[in-house]
């Protein structure tokens, strides 16, 4: 999968099939003029990890997944954070600057979808899609799942906050449905 930073355009992320993330600069890119050779080098590359050793380095921080990245983002209101999804069942919060975890989940399921609230001024929850049939809001502050959003028959696939409001979040289900969930309320009442 592959992500361009919101704010600035000049950064890529991209996760490979094997559990690495790679940052690309284009800005860097355009100002030389070996622009092509430069395009197809990464300026960071957090390697995957080996499914037999812990998923942290010597200072204790998360390092990268042992599985296929399904997402990553872009914090939407600042460069300087992304998110990491993957098929390994951690959905990993990174500082940008530093290329560093600043917090992680152990789903426990598989990851197919992941977003920041496009604009909010009560919360910053990370809404996840699984192959649960529930949908999952995580809190980066707390460190842990804010609320669990019930009504799907099945796997949910895609997941989305709204621009309008920043309480109301989209879902897509192997179930066939589309639904749409107000947070203020919990499990299947939250359900519009």
């Amino acid at each position: 999968c592959i992500a361009t930073a919101h704010i600035s355009d000049h950064f890529a992320l991209v996760g490979n099939g094997i559990g690495g993330i790679e940052l690309y600069s284009f800005v860097k890119a355009r100002h030389t003029h070996t622009a092509r050779k430069q395009c197809t080098k990464a300026i960071c590359t957090l390697h995957p990890k080996s499914r037999r050793r812990r998923h942290r380095d010597a200072h204790g921080h998360l390092t990268a997944h042992s599985a296929y990245v399904s997402v990553l983002q872009w914090y939407k209101q600042d460069d300087g954070m992304f998110l990491s999804g993957s098929m390994d069942e951690r959905l990993l919060l990174w500082d940008t600057n530093a290329m560093q975890t600043v917090c992680a989940f152990q789903v426990d399921r598989k990851i197919y979808a992941a977003d920041f609230p496009c604009y909010s001024r009560n919360h910053n929850l990370i809404a996840l899609a699984t192959t649960e049939h529930h949908a999952f809001l995580c809190d980066p502050v707390s460190g842990d799942f804010s609320q669990t959003l019930s009504g799907h028959a099945g796997a949910i696939y895609d997941i989305k906050w709204s621009p309008l409001s920043e309480y109301i979040v989209s879902t897509a289900s192997q179930d066939c449905t589309v639904r749409m969930w107000d947070i203020r309320r919990s499990g299947s009442a939250a359900c519009l």
